[in-house]
């Protein structure tokens, strides 16, 4: 494999499926979480960024997915584009961003999401979505003067520190399976079954 470190491999493959005609939304990913008592939940949500220092996930303080994150600070994402026939698995610790982070992801928001995110109680019990509808309302007559809408006091951020990854992919009836990781202790590559990938990850091809 010429490319040898996760993110590189990662960012190639992110890049030709928001430039494939078959895939809608390249950033949708499932985030799967568990509570402190090991109960799993999972959702698609869409990655708000990536770097080196991880993967951006935005919420709400009172959804099911933050207070998971915040009992078990571990989280799972899944990248699946049907269409490529491919797909992305990335486990690792996750961090809460800190304000100035969490209000620049806020900014990069449409301003229709940003109005829908204000005038949501996320998780809270809607008697009737009309509801929902006259708040939302309220605040587009707000803002009407296109005044920036500061973030929702409940949002918040995350930053998923990828400490494990798999990358799965059909080109034909044997699908293909490359796992990165990080060596434990004692572990050195014999360039056969474990091979020494770039910047401290080791990686190695294991059946379908």
């Amino acid at each position: 494999m010429p490319i040898k470190e996760p993110l590189a491999l990662f960012q190639k493959w992110f890049e030709e499926a928001q430039y494939s005609d078959g895939i809608h939304l390249a950033t949708s990913m499932t985030l799967a979480t568990a509570s402190k008592a090991g109960r799993p939940s999972s959702r698609i949500v869409g990655v708000k960024g990536f770097d080196k220092s991880g993967f951006k996930i935005a919420t709400n303080k009172n959804s099911r997915k933050a207070k998971d994150m915040d009992e078990n600070p571990f989280a799972s994402l899944m990248f699946y584009w049907e269409s490529m026939n491919r797909m992305v698995r990335i486990d690792g610790p996750v961090e809460k961003l800190d304000t100035k982070a969490t209000s620049d992801i806020w900014k990069g928001f449409p301003r229709a999401a940003q109005l829908t995110h204000s005038a949501s109680k996320q998780d809270d019990i809607l008697p009737d979505k009309s509801t929902l509808v006259q708040k939302k309302a309220e605040l587009t007559q707000q803002y009407a003067d296109s005044t920036p809408i500061p973030p929702n006091p409940e949002w918040c951020a995350y930053n998923l520190i990828p400490d494990w990854w798999e990358f799965y992919q059909v080109v034909t009836d044997l699908p293909d399976r490359i796992i990165f990781r990080k060596p434990e202790a004692g572990e050195t590559p014999d360039g056969k079954a474990l091979h020494q990938g770039d910047e401290g990850w080791i990686l190695e091809r294991v059946y379908p």
